[in-house]
């Protein structure tokens, strides 16, 4: 590769009571190192990533490195970095992302690696994320809410299995009721999704494979306009509205927040960057990052290339999600209400 960056400045090595971190970091990014760090960190490199990324042994020598980025680095700096991650397993690696560009770039390359990423943390959130991955126990993502801890990750893993197991029942309890009604496998995809198909009354997008299927009345049986676009936007400002009157953090649910808003991109057949996801979830983006890798690890969600640009990825429904989506608005559009849940 390159020739080696350039070092911005060298500390001494760590005592051995601490350890040591490299920083890569472009420009914009370097102020935030004078922040206070936790005693038992110490940064003993930085390296430039507006430069050429060094030679990969020459790259890191530390057990954690710290990467800090406010736009998203070359396609070198990037491929240097997923490199790094994937032969270096005994390295921890927590990324900072600053600003929503620097985020979809961190979530696009490396959002499916084992890398801590942090958006735009708090002081205490970066050191919380730098203690936890210097002691071993990084995660998908770090707040200073107190869900850094073991048993708040569990709890996460936990919640995030059962909105798995309501979805799965949802799917299920829907395709009874089809059986039931006679429907039959109309509409269905090649693959018994049942989400996509042309010429039946269903719309699918080839390129994204984003369908959507219309729903079944629950009592007669007949097919029937399923729940728009329009009505899970309704359901959504709704949703902001009790922020208006009541303390946001009262009503934080980000997971059916992520889940609306994705439905309402399968429907309209819209990509959804994870910065957007974030937005949409109400919630610290740091805290969102680790619902979204949370429930794309459970299946819930799902990674997408673009096909304009392979380096670009966006997140959507899978398959089996968007169907118990559909069946729990099958549900409510049956007892005559969308009122927002």
């Amino acid at each position: 590769m390159g020739a080696p960056a350039f070092d911005m400045y060298q500390r001494d090595f760590p005592r051995s009571d601490e350890t040591g971190v490299i920083v890569i970091a472009d420009a914009a990014f370097l102020p935030r190192l004078d922040q206070p760090l936790p005693d038992a960190i110490r940064i003993v490199r930085t390296i430039a990533i507006d430069g050429p990324p060094p030679a990969p042994a020459a790259m890191l020598e530390s057990a954690l490195v710290w990467i800090g980025i406010t736009h998203a680095p070359s396609d070198a700096w990037t491929h240097a970095l997923r490199t790094e991650i994937a032969d270096r397993p005994a390295t921890a690696f927590v990324v900072e992302a600053v600003g929503a560009a620097a985020l979809d770039w961190a979530w696009d390359a490396l959002g499916d690696s084992r890398c801590t990423i942090l958006a735009d943390p708090t002081a205490l959130d970066r050191s919380l994320a730098l203690q936890a991955a210097s002691s071993g126990l990084a995660a998908a993502a770090f707040d200073s809410g107190g869900e850094t801890h073991a048993n708040e990750l569990a709890r996460l893993r936990d919640e995030v299995g059962r909105i798995a197991h309501a979805l799965a029942n949802l799917t299920d309890a829907a395709a009874d009721r089809m059986a039931g009604d006679g429907a039959g496998p109309t509409g269905a995809s090649a693959d018994g999704s049942g989400l996509a198909g042309n010429g039946n009354g269903s719309v699918a997008d080839p390129a994204r494979g984003y369908g959507y299927q219309p729903a079944l009345d629950s009592f007669s049986g007949q097919r029937r306009a399923g729940v728009t676009s329009l009505d899970i936007r309704k359901m959504i400002r709704m949703r902001r509205l009790r922020d208006k009157h009541f303390p946001s953090d009262l009503f934080g649910d980000p997971a059916w927040d992520m889940l609306l808003d994705l439905m309402v991109a399968r429907i309209d057949r819209l990509p959804v960057s994870v910065s957007s996801l974030c937005i949409a979830s109400a919630v610290p983006a740091t805290t969102a990052l680790r619902w979204i890798k949370t429930m794309t690890e459970a299946g819930l969600f799902e990674r997408r290339s673009d096909p304009s640009d392979g380096r670009r990825v966006f997140i959507a429904l899978s398959d089996e999600t968007a169907q118990a989506m559909h069946a729990y608005f099958a549900d409510m559009l049956a007892i005559g209400s969308l009122l927002p849940a």
